[in-house]
This record gives structure tokens, C-alpha cells and sequence, in this order.
């Protein structure tokens, strides 16, 4: 689970950040391209624990900090407003370590009831899958590229995304998707179109993918494989 914003903060603190005071960074810096990548997961945890942040305060404080400038608050003042961000934080961790529990018991329930159906398998890993169409192409290997069509729900039946809706097909390399796309394309020969349903374990845990997927999430799948081939060697 990912800890409140505060908790982070601490090593985000210890970390070489240097504060960018024009407005156009070159980003094809590397120390600029840092900065960037620790403010984008600043940015990506706010969001993703739903914390309303005022973007010029926040910048005002950090910028206030970094520079060694006396607070622009008063210590009591200072004290009782970090106090609340506190404990609006531990909130939101405990709200979610909630969700994720009960997700967690939904999906284990789900699972077990979808393993009896006589035409899903089930894999060591805990993954489940129904052939729909076998084909007949070759199957794809570790770090190549495939090119699917697929549709994503939840247990509820809920499309969280969808190449078919879409109307195109999605191209990737095989190592850049969830471990449970990586164990079934493997096992799936070009032509191929299977349901898949992946357990939280082999798809993002308890931390799911806000605000789309909830935690501990089971993901179902169609997946249709139409090629695969090698992926271009880098210069």
C-alpha cells in the first residue's frame, strides 16, 4: 500500500532537487530531468490519494524552504496547519487500507467461484484463462512485441479500457505490461483470443490504478493476440 503523502516526504527530503527557477527547464538535462521526476511523483501521489493541494502554496513552501527563507506563516500557525495535513493523510491511508481489504475479500470470493467453471484453467500462479479461439501462429517470447485487441472489466462488469471500443489495436513490448498479460501472452499462440481473468497478486496489488482500478482488484480480460515479432535492437 502506498504510505500518505507525509510518510514519503521524509525521503523525498533526502533526496538532491534542484529548484528550477526558470520557467521553460531543459529537460534534456539529466539533473533537470530528476527534478522533473520527483516533482511528477509529488504531483502523482496527491492525486492519487486524492489530496487537494493548492499549487501556488505549495510551491511557495517548498520554494521558502529550499532557499533557507523564513516561513510566511507563524510557528503556531505553521504547526496546527502541517498537524491537519497530517491527519487528513492518515485518513485517506486508512480509508484505503479499508477499501483494500474489502476488495481483497471480493476478489479471493470471485476467484474461487470462476475456478470451478469446467472451461477455465487456472495456472500456478493463481492466473485463470478460457480459450475462446486458439490459434495457430507462433507464441510470443520475453522482450518482443505484440499487437492486441482486448477489453478490461472489473468483477462488476465495469470497462475500465478497451482497444475494441477504441477501434484500435494496442502495440507494445512484452516486458512493459502487468505480470499477467506477460504469463498469458506467452502461453498464447498468434490468433489467438482468450478470457483472462488475472488476480491482484499478478496485476497492481493493493495499490491499484486510481481512479480506474480499485485495490486488490481482479482484472478480466478478452485478449486477442494478432502478432508478435521482434522488437528493434536500440542504436
Amino acid at each position: 500500500m502506498h504510505q500518505p503523502f507525509f510518510l514519503s516526504a521524509v525521503l523525498l527530503a533526502t533526496a538532491s532537487v534542484t529548484l528550477l527557477g526558470c520557467s521553460k527547464p531543459d529537460l534534456k538535462d539529466p539533473n533537470i530531468q530528476e527534478s522533473y521526476a520527483i516533482g511528477r511523483e509529488v504531483g502523482e501521489t496527491f492525486v492519487r490519494q486524492e489530496m487537494k493541494v493548492n499549487e501556488d502554496a505549495f510551491l511557495l513552501g517548498l520554494r521558502d524552504a529550499m532557499k533557507n527563507e523564513p516561513s510566511k506563516l507563524d510557528s503556531a500557525t505553521l504547526a496546527e496547519a502541517s498537524h491537519r495535513a497530517r491527519q487528513q493523510a492518515m485518513k485517506k491511508f486508512q480509508d484505503m487500507q479499508a477499501q483494500a481489504a474489502e476488495f481483497l475479500r471480493a476478489s479471493e470470493a470471485y476467484l474461487a467461484e470462476n475456478k470451478k467453471k469446467p472451461e477455465v484453467k487456472t495456472t500456478s500462479s493463481g492466473l485463470q484463462y478460457e480459450v475462446l479461439t486458439l490459434g495457430k501462429g507462433q507464441k510470443p517470447k520475453d522482450q518482443q512485441m505484440v499487437e492486441v485487441h482486448y477489453e478490461g472489466k472489473l468483477i462488476d462488469g465495469t470497462i475500465f479500457d478497451s482497444s475494441v471500443q477504441r477501434k484500435k489495436s494496442a502495440e507494445f513490448n512484452l516486458n512493459q505490461v502487468i505480470p499477467g498479460w506477460i504469463e498469458v501472452l506467452k502461453m498464447m499462440p498468434v490468433g489467438s483470443k482468450w478470457k483472462v481473468t488475472i488476480p491482484p497478486a499478478l496485476a497492481y496489488r493493493d495499490a491499484g490504478m486510481p481512479p480506474k482500478i480499485p485495490p486488490n482488484a481482479v482484472l478480466i480480460f478478452e485478449i486477442e493476440l494478432l502478432k508478435a515479432w521482434d522488437a528493434p535492437k536500440a542504436p
